[in-house]
C-alpha cells in the first residue's frame, strides 16, 4: 500500500535534537542549518493512499518505530506530492540525514532531521510517501520510505491534525561562530546577550505565533503603522452609521410627505366617490366625518370601502330613529337650504323630526 501521510505537530529543542542524534549524524549537521519534522505519531491518521483514495489508518507503538528506522539517511524531501509518488521530473529540497523517536505525552513519535541547501520556513508540514503493510486499518509494517513531501498548512491540511515543522536546528562548528548566549568582552565578562529583531521575528513566524496572541487592539491603536489604519475605518464606521440613520429619517420624513400629499386630496376625490342619486344630508353626514389621516390607505380602493361602510353607518342612524331615507336617495343631488346651519347636525335634526 503507497501511501502519504502527514505528521503531527509538537515543539522541539535543539538540546534535544543533538541529544537524540548519534555523533555520525552530528557530523553532517554540524556548520549547517537542518530542519527537524514529526513524520508520524502514535494513533490515528487519515492518508490519501495512492490508487485509492483517503483512508483511516491505525499506527501501533512499534510500527511508529518502524517508521524512524525506515526514514533513515538518504530519503529525499520534495516540494508537494505527485500522482503516484515517484521521483521522475521533481527536483529535490534536501534529504534526510538522521531520525529517532520520542515520546510525547503517551504518543511515541518518529522525528526526522534533513538538511536542505535552501531554508524554506514555510513548509511547515512535512508528509511522508511510504509503502506500508496493514491490516484492515491496523499498519503492520513500513517497508520503505520512498520520500517526505513538504508543504505549507495554509495550502494542504494534515492527516495527523495540526502538522507542523517542529524547529531548526544552526549547527555551528567549535570557534565558526560567537557563543549566541554571550557578549564579547574581557575573559569573565560575558553576560547574557538578548536575541536579535530578525531572531524574534523567526521564533515567532516559526510557531506559527498569531499578532492577537501578542497585541491587543489597543496597542495597536497606539502603533505609528496601524493607528492611522485604525482610525480611518473608525471614522469610516462612524460616518456609515451616521449616513444610514440620515437615510432612515429621510425614509420617514419622504413617507409622511407622501402621505401628507395623499391626504391633502383625498377629501376631493372622497367627494367625487359619493352617489350622485345621495341626499345633500347623506354627502353632508360623509364629508363631516371623514377624516383621512384615520385611514390606513387613501387609495380608491380604500375610499370605496369607507364610503360604504358610512353608508351602513348612515342607515343605522337613520333606522334607529324611525326615519325612512329611501325616498331621498333618489339620482341627482338634491339642494337643502339650511339657513347657514351645520349640514349634519340639520340631517340628524330631520332625521329625527327636530
Amino acid at each position: 500500500m503507497l501511501l502519504e501521510i502527514q505528521a503531527s505537530n509538537a515543539k522541539i529543542s535543539p538540546e534535544e535534537v543533538l541529544a537524540s542524534l548519534p555523533e555520525s549524524v552530528r557530523e553532517k549537521v554540524r556548520g549547517k542549518n537542518a530542519a527537524v519534522y514529526c513524520i508520524g505519531e502514535e494513533g490515528v491518521s487519515r492518508p490519501r493512499v495512492v490508487g485509492s483514495g483517503n483512508a483511516v489508518l491505525r499506527w501501533p507503538r512499534a510500527v511508529i518505530r518502524r517508521l524512524a528506522e525506515a526514514a533513515g539517511s538518504g530519503v529525499k524531501l520534495f516540494e508537494r506530492h505527485n500522482k503516484d509518488n515517484s521521483h521522475e521530473g521533481r527536483k529535490p529540497l534536501g534529504e534526510i540525514v538522521g531520525s529517532f523517536t520520542r515520546t510525547v505525552g503517551d504518543k511515541l513519535q518518529a522525528i526526522a532531521v534533513a538538511l536542505m541547501p535552501e531554508d524554506r520556513p514555510d513548509l511547515d508540514v512535512c508528509s511522508i510517501e511510504a509503502d506500508v503493510d496493514a491490516q484492515g486499518d491496523i499498519v503492520g509494517d513500513v517497508s520503505k520510505v520512498t520520500g517526505l513531501a513538504l508543504s505549507s498548512s495554509r495550502v494542504d491540511s494534515p492527516a495527523f491534525a495540526g502538522a507542523q515543522r517542529l524547529a531548526t536546528l544552526q549547527c555551528f562548528e567549535p570557534g565558526s561562530a560567537p557563543d549566541e548566549n554571550t557578549n564579547p568582552g574581557k575573559p569573565g565578562e560575558g553576560e547574557p546577550s538578548m536575541p536579535t529583531f530578525q531572531e524574534v521575528k523567526d521564533f515567532i513566524r516559526e510557531r506559527n505565533v498569531f499578532p492577537n496572541q501578542l497585541f491587543s487592539i489597543d496597542d495597536l491603536r497606539n502603533d505609528r503603522v496601524f493607528a492611522p489604519i485604525l482610525a480611518e475605518g473608525d471614522t469610516a464606521k462612524k460616518k456609515a452609521e451616521t449616513l444610514t440613520t440620515e437615510v432612515e429619517d429621510l425614509k420617514k420624513k419622504s413617507a409622511e410627505a407622501i402621505r401628507a400629499n395623499e391626504n391633502a386630496g383625498a377629501k376631493g376625490r372622497f367627494e367625487k366617490l359619493i352617489p350622485e342619486g345621495a341626499t345633500e344630508k347623506q354627502k353632508a353626514f360623509y364629508l363631516k366625518r371623514f377624516d383621512p389621516s384615520k385611514l390606513e390607505k387613501v387609495d380608491d380602493e380604500s375610499l370605496k370601502a369607507y364610503l360604504d361602510a358610512e353608508a351602513k353607518e348612515y342607515a343605522e342612524h337613520a333606522k334607529l330613529f324611525g326615519v325612512d331615507d329611501a325616498a331621498q336617495a333618489t339620482p341627482g343631488v338634491k339642494t337643502t337650504d339650511t339657513g347657514g346651519e351645520d349640514p349634519v347636525d340639520a340631517a340628524l335634526k330631520e332625521t329625527i323630526g327636530g
